[in-house]
Parts: structure tokens; sequence; C-alpha cells
């Protein structure tokens, strides 16, 4: 059997659904069906009822029992695949796009410029996915800025920032304050990344048609192009104002009255962690201390 076959078939699981999963693996639909089918065929019985026009895929009763075959099986290639790397200690983080360029890019670089034996694996994605990666054990360490209540899982905030406006602006003058009211709607680039909830009922608060905005972007990144063609303003906390300021020159504004604030949460699975312990307690103790660093500069 193969790794990707087996990976397949568990997020098919997952999933409950073929389309959904080729978009959560990045593959196309044809490639998670031929994977499929090689595992089948391999195991010399069908796993999935295949029904046209159903669009939730049914496991037969072979599927069902061999879910827990599957997950055994992964588990215990990726231990061997551990034990392959003798000479480094691999650390596994996923991490939201936000949380990874405001914190956790910043300090795992200074992390493996510290511990030359130590090997990253890191996914950028979605917060909601992330933690379906540490139910599954398939990271060591999330960033996520969602608060999500799942089993297994424990959530720790390290993270709370205020929420500014930016803008595109040529001779930006530091700080100014600005009220909800000043803002037009129709030029909001709103930043649907992050399942910010506490941004909704803002917009419901100060906004006739709080659905009136012309761009949404999941990504704070590739709103810079949008914000400087369109003239639009975008919510975000003060360090990802100051990172997109690199890129281009941005106003940034303190809100009157602001949404609630944005916090980011490290996340593990409970009673699992690092498979190297001694790196888990090091990578916490160091990476508090590049936390407690940063409030101390603000």
């Amino acid at each position: 059997m193969e790794y990707k076959d087996i990976e397949t078939f568990l997020e098919i699981v997952r999933t409950r659904n073929i389309t959904k999963t080729s978009e959560n693996m990045f593959l196309s639909q044809s490639t998670v069906s031929n994977r499929l089918k090689h595992l089948e065929d391999e195991l010399g019985y069908q796993l999935l009822q295949r029904a046209k026009g159903q669009r939730m895929i049914q496991l037969t009763p072979y599927g069902k029992e061999f879910i827990l075959i599957a997950e055994r099986w992964k588990n215990l290639y990726e231990e061997m695949t551990l034990l392959k790397e003798k000479n480094n200690q691999v650390l596994r983080i996923a991490a939201n796009e936000s949380s990874y360029y405001e914190l956790v890019g910043p300090f795992t670089i200074q992390f493996l410029q510290r511990h030359p034996d130590v090997k990253l694996s890191m996914q950028i994605c979605d917060s909601a996915y992330i933690y379906d990666l540490a139910e599954d054990n398939l990271i060591d360490y999330g960033f996520a800025s969602l608060e999500s209540t799942r089993n297994e899982i424990i959530r720790k905030c390290i993270n709370r920032q205020k929420i500014y406006v930016i803008e595109y602006c040529e001779a930006p003058e530091g700080i100014k304050k600005i009220h909800p009211k000043e803002l037009d709607i129709s030029k909001e680039i709103r930043f649907t990344g992050g399942h910010f909830t506490n941004f909704d009922s803002w917009h419901e608060k100060w906004f006739q048609n709080q659905y009136a905005f012309r761009v949404d972007i999941n990504s704070p990144h590739a709103a810079i192009p949008y914000l400087k063609s369109f003239g639009g303003w975008t919510l975000c906390p003060l360090s990802l104002a100051k990172t997109l300021s690199k890129y281009v020159s941005l106003q940034v504004y303190e809100l009157e009255d602001e949404p609630s604030e944005r916090k980011i949460y490290m996340i593990q699975r409970e009673g699992t962690g690092l498979k190297n312990m001694s790196l888990g307690k090091v990578f916490e103790k160091e990476f508090q201390e590049y936390l407690d660093g940063i409030e101390e500069k603000e």
C-alpha cells in the first residue's frame, strides 16, 4: 500500500465528499478517484459505494472496518519516516497566513538558526483546517485565528491585538483617528480569512448595508493591489498593518469604535505532542521568550 492512497482514503472518510477532498489536498478529482481505485484494487474489495447524483459518499461495510486499519498503517508509516531522520529532529507546524507572517515565520527563522539539527515542516492554511490537522496528529503545533472547541485539542491564546483601519496613501502621517461613519463601505476590501466573526457584528452596527463592499479576499497580502488600485480600506491588527506597509505606502487609522480584538491561538492535540519531547520543551520555552520580547517592545 502507498501512503498517498491511504492518506486520500482517510481524507475522503473525513469529508465524505470527493470534491471537498480534492480541494483540501490540492488534487484533481480524477487523481483522488484513481488513488482510491488503486487502493481498492490492491485490497481486493470495494471501500466506497458509488452512486450517480449522490453528493455525499457512503462507505461499504469493508470501508468502515478498514478505517482503523488505515489510521494505524498511516501512523506506523509516519513513525518509520521519522526514524529515518536520524540526524534531524522534525518540527511540524501549521499556521494561518497572518499568524505566519506576524509571529510564526520570524520566530522559526531564529529557531532554526539556533538549532541547526532541527528540520521544519511548515504548512500555511486556513484556521479551521489547522484544527483538523491537529486532531489527526499531523502537526505538533498549530497557530490559528479561530477559537474552536474540538475534542482532545488544547488551545492557548498567545496574542491579542486591537483592530485598525488601513488605506493606501502616498504620504502617510503616522497613526490618525477615524470614526466608522467616515468610512465608505463600498470601498472596503473585506478580509474573509481568519474567521474574524467579531468583524461581522461591527459591520452590522455601523453600516446599513454591511454587504455593500466591492471586494472580499482571504489573504491580507493579496489585498495590497486592491487597496492601491481602488483607494480602498480594510480592517487589520497593527502588526499586520506594519508588515503590509513594507510593500505599499499605507495610512493607519485608530478607530474610535473598533471591533473586538483579534486573537491568535496556539493549538496542540492533547496527549500526543512532539515525538521528541525535549524538542517540544525547547520550542515552547523559546517561543514564549520571543512573545515576551514582543510585548516588551510594544
